[in-house]
């Protein structure tokens, strides 16, 4: 049986399917530990649900300009999501959305998390944000195919200085994804 060699990267069209779904079973295991030790406190864990939260976008373009700016943001999304009730979860930074004919620049964040979110007390902790869940009425069936899908299309990097140049360190995007995010790997460059 021939093996090829994988550099294991999002951004490589080859890769891109298998490392997205190795590392959102990663994901899931790891959220499937937190509903195990939850469950074995005789603690409820939460709701699974899959939500979309897009700030007001003149904001969130002039944010993610720079890393300093860009995760501000992110932390903003992550404390303001645990202040509404999200207990455990993943946040993955989508800067396009899918239009009837072509992709659309339109910065949003995703996550998959455990919790009862109060969506009124964001929205007015937070005025002209929009949170929504994804698929309200059904639950989420694989939180590993899930976070598979949502990485097939995050985003990697941002460019600062020109288009072709993208930094491609997923630890300054705020993944902790193993193998993936260590700057000086060589099967990581820039495209």
């Amino acid at each position: 049986k021939g093996l090829s060699f994988h550099c294991n990267s999002l951004s490589c069209p080859v890769c891109l399917n298998n490392t997205a779904l190795r590392e959102g079973e990663e994901i899931e295991k790891r959220m499937r530990s937190y509903q195990f030790l939850k469950e074995k406190q005789g603690l409820e864990p939460g709701d699974l649900g899959h939500w979309v939260i897009s700030p007001p976008q003149d904001f969130t373009k002039a944010m993610i300009q720079d890393d300093h700016h860009y995760m501000m943001l992110r932390r903003h999304v992550t404390d303001s999501l645990q202040s509404i009730g999200c207990r455990a979860g993943f946040l993955i930074f989508h800067p396009w959305r899918q239009g009837p004919d072509m992709w659309r620049f339109s910065p949003h964040f995703h996550t998959v998390c455990y919790g009862y979110l109060d969506t009124d007390t964001f929205r007015s902790n937070n005025p002209d944000w929009i949170i929504k869940k994804v698929h309200a009425d059904a639950k989420v069936e694989s939180i590993g195919q899930t976070a598979a899908y949502l990485l097939t299309h995050c985003g990697l990097g941002l460019s600062e200085r020109d288009i072709d140049d993208i930094d491609l360190d997923l630890a300054f995007l705020g993944y902790m994804l193993p193998g993936l995010n260590n700057k000086n790997d060589s099967s990581h460059g820039e495209l």
